[in-house]
């Protein structure tokens, strides 16, 4: 019966205190504790068992809150361990890193130095990520940032690239494509710093075209153009390189990613609905011009 299986299970876990908690444990007997807490406990190491049952008195805790706080501390381990194998596998590759656990001091980092990018995830405590983004750009520092999110956290990614992050990576992710956002991110960063337009006053003019890196926006002739994120972004990464002729590919890997699809129908669409918003005759562009079948080039500022 159900009341005998408990009182097996009370039993066994009764007589396995040591195993619970330890040879030298002070703490009270299980009989003080719940079965299914006692149970909880043991999905914890066993050096840790007592000194979490001690400082969050366990044994006046529901079993629900006890999961709670369990789940919390598992995954508060879990973001300690990531940020440990990004941190050194950042170093492997030569980079110079300061890593934390917390927003409030990446904030402070990010406030006392400039950085070539920055790694930020939504979910961190006291401060959270959408918060020093925000923060960030508010100060007028370009600084690329790459957002770490939840797979289904769609509305905190739109939420970021509209605050102004550079990109997102979607946890799990591999260390390879981190890398590899990175580095796109850091090129970009050395880009705009060429542009000693852009690197003065955050914005890129050509004629009637203006686009403003620090508010993700492009007005033509003063007014706000409305564009898509993707459109912003295709827009954006031509102004950076103005003059140059970016191919269809370098484009699509440069805003998707190494691993995106190259298909130029997405860009020609996307192109389309920018010419329709930017240009007084789309048939015949002033700014963004079309070199058949390489790619298209930003007209130069001025």
């Amino acid at each position: 019966s159900t009341a005998s299986r408990f009182m097996t299970l009370y039993r066994e876990y009764g007589a396995q205190q040591q195993t619970l908690f330890g040879a030298e444990s002070n703490y009270p007997t299980l009989n003080n504790l719940s079965i299914s807490n006692a149970l909880r406990l043991l999905a914890l190491p066993e050096n840790e068992r007592e000194s979490f049952a001690e400082e969050h008195d366990v044994e006046h805790m529901s079993a629900r809150e006890l999961d709670e706080l369990i789940q919390a501390k598992k995954a508060a381990e879990d973001e300690r361990d990531l940020n440990d194998l990004v941190t050194r596998r950042l170093v492997a590759e030569g980079y110079g890193v300061d890593s934390c656990l917390d927003g409030q001091q990446a904030w402070d980092y990010l406030q006392a130095a400039d950085y070539d990018a920055a790694i930020l995830d939504i979910m961190m405590p006291h401060l959270d990520g959408l918060s020093v983004l925000k923060k960030l750009r508010a100060a007028g520092k370009t600084t690329p940032v790459l957002l770490l999110t939840a797979r289904d956290a769609i509305a905190d990614r739109v939420a970021g690239l509209d605050s102004g992050a550079d990109d997102y990576l979607v946890k799990p992710f591999g260390t390879s494509e981190l890398l590899a956002r990175i580095r796109t991110a850091i090129r970009h960063t050395r880009t705009t710093l060429a542009n000693s337009q852009i690197a003065q006053s955050g914005k890129f003019t050509a004629g009637d075209l203006t686009i403003d890196y620090d508010k993700h926006q492009v007005l033509i002739r003063g007014e706000n153009a409305k564009l898509t994120v993707n459109e912003y972004k295709i827009v954006a990464l031509l102004g950076k390189y103005a003059g140059k002729v970016l191919t269809y590919d370098f484009i699509i890997r440069e805003l998707w990613g190494p691993k995106a699809k190259a298909d130029n129908q997405i860009l020609r669409v996307n192109m389309a609905n920018i010419r329709r918003k930017l240009e007084q005759n789309p048939a015949e562009p002033q700014y963004i011009l079309t070199e058949i079948g390489v790619g298209y080039r930003m007209k130069e500022p001025g």
